[in-house]
């Protein structure tokens, strides 16, 4: 980390040495720090962009590093710690996935549906895709998509209320995971609408990709444990071990892709995955009852 007194010499460092991310005051003598991130973000676009003073942003990442998400021993109390602490990745992570939940909570209520529980279950989903040995690269794709993996149902729930509930309906009626519901009554699955919305929002390709077929990852055939397969069986161990019992009207999810995972030769492992998807449901359960 450095830091600097005052925008002209920020920018002289940025042009000495890369950088990843700048926290900036916003009040500032000469360049304010408005005027200096709109300065970075033309000189510098890759850099990621944090004014310490623009309340939503810090109180948002704030809540979520102190929350059970993170389980850490101390508090962080401001948005600098938290970035020298987790890195600005795990920082943006569960930021973007709260925002993106934001944009879409507004929404009428749905029989059968919950937007809280189904953001519970991304988080849950992602906490156990961080459990399931993989590289560096792949663990922070398979938690991001975790995260996401489930966005295109809060697409078709804002966006296509009478086709979701139909399908919801469908799918608790005949006994059928809802994305094969989905997929026969317009083609597509929730899955490959959320993908889409996450393309259209520039995220990288292997996160669309994991989401796009997470409940299909034969249709990418690997011969090591990536980010999908990740994603896919992260999702099937959260559903098995949900941190709340499913509604009484949900429809049944989907089984895990056996051929494919015995083609991966994992099957060995998955008593060890489940007692993680166990230990990180009770987690949330306790962070939950915790006092705040």
């Amino acid at each position: 980390m450095e830091f600097a007194q005052g925008a002209e010499q920020a920018l002289k460092l940025l042009d000495a040495t890369p950088f990843d991310v700048i926290v900036s005051d916003i009040k500032m003598p000469g360049m304010d720090g408005a005027a200096l991130l709109n300065t970075i973000c033309q000189t510098h676009p890759g850099i990621v962009r944090i004014v310490e003073q623009d309340v939503a942003v810090s109180a948002k990442i704030l809540q979520i590093v102190n929350s059970s998400f993170f389980g850490l021993p101390r508090e962080i109390s401001t948005v600098r710690t938290a970035v020298s602490f987790f890195g600005i990745d795990m920082v943006q992570n569960p930021v973007l996935s709260a925002e993106v939940f934001r944009v879409f909570e507004k929404a009428a209520a749905i029989p059968g549906f919950s937007f809280e529980e189904l953001h519970i279950h991304s988080q849950h989903v992602a906490k156990i895709a961080a459990q399931i040995p993989a590289s560096s690269h792949t663990r922070g794709v398979a938690i991001v998509a975790g995260l996401l993996h489930d966005v295109g149902k809060l697409v078709l729930a804002t966006r296509s209320r009478n086709h979701f509930v139909r399908a919801l309906s469908g799918a608790r009626e005949e006994g059928r995971p809802l994305f094969s519901v989905e997929e026969e009554l317009i083609g597509v699955s929730h899955a490959e609408i959320g993908a889409y919305l996450l393309g259209i929002w520039g995220l990288p390709s292997p996160i669309v990709e994991a989401v796009a077929h997470h409940h299909n990852p034969e249709r990418v055939p690997q011969e090591t444990l990536d980010a999908i397969a990740i994603v896919h069986i992260a999702n099937f161990l959260a559903h098995e071990h949900p941190v709340h019992p499913p509604f009484d009207e949900s429809p049944p999810h989907q089984a895990i892709a056996l051929e494919f995972i015995e083609n991966l030769e994992i099957v060995s492992q998955f008593s060890e995955w489940e007692d993680a998807a166990e230990a990180a449901a009770e987690e949330m359960r306790s962070g939950e009852a915790a006092p705040r």
